[in-house]
């Protein structure tokens, strides 16, 4: 929960999905993950650089409380 917003996620599908990406990237390791955090708090994940091919943002989906 953030203020007044509640993130709705299936914890253990997150971690699934997560997991499965890393695979199928050759499992890099942690040194070449990156986070940039948007000024409206947005979370980008990504691999090797900002703009590269493989990027998740997060939250997927917010949920008023």
């Amino acid at each position: 929960m953030v203020g007044d917003r509640v993130f709705a996620v299936a914890i253990w599908t997150e971690f699934e999905r997560a997991h499965d990406s890393w695979r199928r990237l050759g499992r890099p390791g942690w040194d070449r993950f990156g986070l940039t955090v948007s000024e409206g708090g947005r979370h980008r994940v990504w691999l090797d650089r900002p703009d590269g091919v493989f990027a998740v943002s997060y939250p997927r989906t917010i949920v008023p409380w």
